[in-house]
């Protein structure tokens, strides 16, 4: 694997604070690796996936993670756990 493509910044996707919460599903050709998640008007995301599908609406997203086999209800945390990394001060 060519690990210096993920650091090449021309190929970086960015959701950056959305104006209302937006699902996205990021993928390459033939990728057995499916990035998916929500962000949130105060979140950014960054990805190195060539393709990145984005909606609003949840039906939309639920459908899109089905061609690519995933279970929406899989995808959901479990009870208690949450992930949230804030962004430091400086890149506010």
């Amino acid at each position: 694997m060519d690990n210096n493509r993920w650091w090449n910044i021309k190929n970086m996707t960015e959701i950056n604070y959305p104006s209302e919460k937006t699902y996205f599903i990021g993928y390459n050709e033939n990728d057995d690796n499916v990035h998916y998640g929500t962000i949130n008007p105060d979140q950014c995301m960054v990805t190195g996936k060539e393709t990145v599908y984005t909606t609003t609406v949840e039906q939309e997203y639920i459908d899109e993670l089905l061609k690519h086999n995933i279970n929406y209800e899989d995808t959901l945390p479990s009870s208690g756990s949450t992930i949230n990394i804030p962004l430091p001060p400086n890149l506010i």
